[in-house]
């Protein structure tokens, strides 16, 4: 997570100076401002990670394109509506809260559920608390783990299973004899180990 925490970091230097308030002097500062929101919108396109700009209301306010695949809304019909419409688990400010032993303003991990086409998938945040405007808004840095859930599920499978005939393997029938015997209600039954030799092939 170093690399997500650096990219929250620059994010964060690029909103605050994106979308600061203009000061006095008008010419300087409208070329000023011109050039940090290119700057911001160079570092929300090139984030392979959704990122979400919520404020003090939790709303919407800015969201980059990986944002858009992720949860297969556009920004354009996305922008200013709660943040739970797209994240159910971040619907009150006290959702985003670090744990009582981190820093307030430090980036922080959160693994929730977010929506796309109605539907839940997980997902893991990066979450960081900045002041805008003098109100509290958040940065939220977004990953989707159905990928990685389903890989370590198979590793799992595979690990127990035998990949040619899907049956429990070895390993498997060791850690089921040895539960099984660990249980004193269970191990006071009857049981029979059966095995079958299918072709010199154990099972």
């Amino acid at each position: 997570m170093g690399f997500l925490a650096g990219l929250a970091v620059a994010l964060t230097l690029a909103l605050v100076m994106g979308l600061r308030r203009p000061s006095a002097t008008a010419g300087l500062v409208d070329a000023e401002c011109e050039a940090n929101a290119a700057i911001l919108q160079a570092l929300l396109g090139m984030a392979s990670k959704a990122v979400i700009l919520a404020d003090q209301e939790m709303r919407i306010r800015r969201l980059n394109t990986a944002a858009e695949v992720l949860f297969g809304r556009l920004r354009d019909e996305t922008l200013s509506l709660p943040l739970e419409v797209l994240i159910p688990g971040l619907s009150d400010p006290v959702d985003t809260r670090p744990a009582p032993d981190a820093a307030a303003e430090a980036p922080h991990v959160r693994h929730s559920v977010g929506l796309r086409a109605g539907r839940e998938f997980p997902v893991r945040l990066l979450l960081r608390s900045l002041t805008l405007y003098g109100a509290p808004w958040l940065l939220i840095l977004a990953e989707d783990l159905s990928e990685s859930e389903r890989a370590e599920a198979r590793l799992d499978y595979l690990e127990h299973h035998d990949s040619l005939t899907g049956l429990s393997n070895r390993r498997a029938i060791e850690r089921l004899v040895g539960a099984t015997l660990a249980d004193p209600e269970r191990a006071a039954q009857p049981h029979a180990l059966c095995l079958i030799d299918l072709d010199h092939f154990k099972i």
